[in-house]
C-alpha cells in the first residue's frame, strides 16, 4: 500500500497488489470511492493513518482493524 505504514495491510476486497509506491498513490486517489475500507493489524496503525490523512488534508476512509474482525471460514 502507499500508505507507508507496515500495519497497514490493505483495502477490503482487493483484487490486486501495486507495489510501486508512486503507481499504488495515484491508484488511490482514482479509486478511492471504489475502496473505501482500509483494514489495518492495530489500532496504533488506524491513529497513524489518521493523523497522516488530517495533515494532508485527505478525506478519512473506513479503516477496519484485524483485532476487530473475524477469519473467514
Amino acid at each position: 500500500m502507499g500508505a507507508g505504514d507496515p500495519e497497514a495491510i490493505g483495502v477490503l476486497a482487493q483484487l490486486a497488489t501495486v507495489e510501486d509506491t508512486a503507481l499504488s498513490q495515484v491508484l488511490a486517489a482514482q479509486y478511492r470511492s471504489l475502496l473505501p475500507v482500509i483494514v489495518v493489524q492495530t489500532g496504533a496503525c488506524t491513529q497513524r493513518l489518521n493523523q497522516v490523512l488530517a495533515q494532508a488534508r485527505l478525506p478519512v476512509p473506513d479503516i477496519l482493524s484485524l483485532s476487530h474482525s473475524q477469519p473467514y471460514r
